[in-house]
């Protein structure tokens, strides 16, 4: 599809933000809606068991291009995996667009960081974004 239509399907920061896999819901902190500034609470959480409310604010906004959040706030060091997640667009056409979605961050873990980062990677992040990009894929290309 055109990139101006993939634009205003994740400009739609409540719906973009609650794609991912461990994302349950959001809500805006605020009256801002678009743009550098914005912030959400995103509750966190697996499928079962309770939700952890995260504050997110947008610190990229390329209008038409690419938007940007990370997690903010005193709470952060508590969480298990603070990142920041970033999605860009490329026209590859008249109909056609790239969509990345990018994520980064580390987990909180007290004893071998960076194996434990690697692998949590491999079998949650990794995935946990591939599920994302199917859902957008198939969400965007809808118009739902």
């Amino acid at each position: 599809m055109p990139s101006d239509v993939a634009w205003e399907w994740i400009a739609d920061l409540e719906r973009l933000t609650t794609i991912g896999v461990f994302h349950r819901a959001a809500r805006f902190e605020g009256e801002r809606r678009r743009g550098v500034g914005a912030r959400l609470i995103v509750e966190h959480g697996f499928a079962v068991g309770p939700a952890l409310p995260r504050l997110v604010r947008v610190t990229h906004w390329d209008d038409g291009h690419r938007i940007r959040w990370t997690e903010v706030g005193e709470p952060l060091r508590k969480h298990a995996f603070p990142h920041s997640q970033e999605f860009r667009l490329e026209p590859l056409g008249a109909d056609a667009t790239l969509l990345t979605d990018e994520v980064r961050g580390t987990f909180n873990l007290p004893l071998a960081r960076v194996p434990t980062d690697r692998l949590l990677e491999t079998v949650l992040t990794r995935p946990a974004v591939r599920l994302e990009c199917r859902a957008l894929q198939r969400l965007i290309g809808s118009g739902r």
